[in-house]
């Protein structure tokens, strides 16, 4: 089930109309058609909103498109495999005793990059 088709199913639970969950969330009631069609994705905050207002979880009517899913597998296996490679010259006194130091140096701020990157998408899914 897409998300649209959640966050119909949800407002019609709740017993609400398009129009009322528009007058709510302080929007027109097309926006509200166009999100349950399919044809625009709510940000965020508007998840948050619909949530609130639905009284459920946002992971209830949100669904991460494919795509955002392919990154976070992607950003995982490249981190692994820094993570891996990297474990050995974890020392900053042996990365200046390699042969390329700025391709390390370099390697290892992608690292730390899609560290911070996985976490704040792991937490943002782990609370939603």
């Amino acid at each position: 089930m897409n998300y649209g088709a959640k966050i119909k199913l949800e407002r019609k639970k709740k017993g609400l109309t398009q129009k009322q969950l528009a007058k709510q969330l302080g929007k027109s009631e097309s926006i509200i058609r166009k999100y349950e069609s399919g044809n625009v994705i709510p940000s965020i905050e508007m998840y948050e909103k619909i949530a609130n207002i639905l009284d459920v979880p946002i992971d209830k009517i949100m669904v991460l498109p494919e795509q955002e899913k392919t990154e976070i597998d992607s950003f995982e296996i490249i981190y692994d495999f820094i993570e891996k490679y990297f474990n050995l010259y974890n020392q900053q006194h042996l990365i200046e005793k390699i042969p390329f130091p700025e391709q390390m140096e370099l390697a290892l701020n992608i690292k730390n990059i899609l560290h911070n990157k996985i976490e704040k998408l792991t937490e943002f899914i782990e609370q939603n």
